[in-house]
């Protein structure tokens, strides 16, 4: 029998891969044009 995880959060609307300044720029812009969006970085 499996375990269910639960994500770390429930709904992602922007996944970043890599945390360079390129990711960290796009994520303030997207959070300044609509703060509602959940993002993660990795």
């Amino acid at each position: 029998m499996t375990k269910a995880t639960k994500p770390l959060v429930p709904k992602t609307d922007v996944v970043l891969m890599g945390a360079g300044i390129m990711s960290a720029t796009l994520g303030v812009i997207l959070k300044e044009l609509n703060p509602e969006i959940t993002i993660q970085i990795f």
